[in-house]
């Protein structure tokens, strides 16, 4: 899969409708109602939840509660972590009208909801790192190639063991959470309105 340098199309950071969104989406990842959802959402689906603004800085799921180990393991080593940040790139530029969803090197899927308002892009709900079949032995293999011939260095036993354990969802299941994440984008949408 072919994807972005990081550094293309960014949209201007020194902007203060730029400096404006992002306040915004700080004082609505820190509300009840976020936190609440975030919280509820983590317990019926075992999912991470991250709301992010447009263009942040790291990883979206990387360090948060039901983090998958497989990616929080792939996120220590430099090319690995080089790889997670383009297609986090990549997802957000095909997510920026709907929700979209992107398999990296390894098969997992990693999906982000926009949040807008009005024509205004804000910001991302950001889930996934889940598998959409069985965990298998030859995808894993091939996945592992290709991060060693990056030159990654990581304890393959214990990458293993932790892609073996990634949750696995049915695609109809999963369009079924990105459609929940959908509404409540646009009711954080309504409720950026108001400050």
């Amino acid at each position: 899969m072919m994807v972005p340098d990081t550094d293309q199309n960014c949209p201007e950071t020194d902007s203060a409708g730029f400096r404006r969104g992002r306040r915004l989406v700080e004082k609505l990842s820190e509300s009840a109602l976020f936190k609440e959802y975030q919280h509820a959402f983590r317990d019926a689906t075992g999912l991470p939840l991250a709301l992010r603004p447009v263009q942040p800085d790291g990883h979206a799921l990387a360090g948060g509660v039901a983090q998958n180990n497989f990616c929080a393991i792939l996120s220590q080593a430099k090319q690995g972590c080089a790889h997670c940040l383009k297609m986090q790139v990549a997802l957000e530029k095909d997510a920026e009208l709907e929700p979209k969803s992107l398999h990296c090197f390894a098969g997992l899927c990693d999906s982000a909801v926009p949040v807008r308002v009005g024509d205004e892009l804000i910001a991302f709900l950001h889930t996934g790192q889940i598998l959409l079949h069985q965990p298998n032995q030859e995808e894993f293999s091939k996945a592992t190639r290709e991060l060693l011939s990056w030159g990654a260095q990581v304890n393959l036993k214990t990458l293993e063991e932790a892609y073996f354990l990634t949750k696995v969802f049915d695609r109809q299941q999963y369009e079924s959470i990105l459609g929940l994440l959908a509404t409540f984008a646009k009711h954080l949408a309504l409720i950026s309105n108001n400050h």
